[in-house]
This record gives structure tokens, sequence and C-alpha cells, in this order.
């Protein structure tokens, strides 16, 4: 992982605006599709967009987040939800260099041995 923003990369949620979005602090998501807040993202028919800021369309276990696909948002528990870009922390392994790696797993082919 690069820890860069960009599609298939893990986050941490590290913030939230409300109760509803800060119930996510703490979580791990993949960011799927980033949302411009001027171009919005169609979900359940509907065309919706974080409002004023660029956010991204995530999947996680029980994110908390709006439904869109009755007559009214309302609050939901899924597996998706938008986050605002600003509330998300890559998670990044730069710490571990291929080489690295393979010295870990020869240690535990020994190890196993």
């Amino acid at each position: 992982m690069s820890g860069k923003i960009e599609p298939g990369a893990l986050c941490l949620v590290v913030g939230g605006h409300f109760s509803l979005g800060k119930r996510n602090i703490g979580k791990t998501v993949t960011l799927v599709q980033r949302v411009d807040p001027s171009l919005g993202i169609t979900i359940n028919g509907r065309r919706t967009t974080y409002g004023y800021c660029e956010s991204w369309f995530v999947t996680g276990d029980g994110l908390h987040g709006v439904d869109f696909s009755g007559a009214s948002p309302k609050p939901m528990v899924a597996d998706w939800c938008l986050i605002p870009t600003m509330f998300l922390m890559p998670l990044q392994d730069d710490g571990f260099t291929e080489e690295l790696r393979r010295e870990r797993r020869t240690d535990n082919l020994r190890l196993s041995a």
C-alpha cells in the first residue's frame, strides 16, 4: 500500500461531521470512488454529494451513513457510505520494504520447519 488516497486504498476514519459520521471514527474502510462535490454520485437512483467538500464512496463493516432509497434520507448502518476526504487517514506499510518482507517470510519458514 502506497499510503495514498486512491481507489483500493485502506484508510482509517479519523473524524466525522455530526454524531452519525463520528460513529465511524476508528473504523477501517476501503476507498472505492472519489466524489467531487460539484458532480456527485448516484446511489439507489438518487444523485447525491456530501455537499460542500470532496468525499469518497467507501466500503467497510457496519458503517454509519445515510439511506437515500426512500422519499427522504434517513440514518442507516451498511457496508458503504460517503466520507469526506479530510476524515480519512491512509494506512501504509512504508516501513516494510520488499527485502524485509522476504526476510520475514524466510524466518517464518525456518521457524515452521
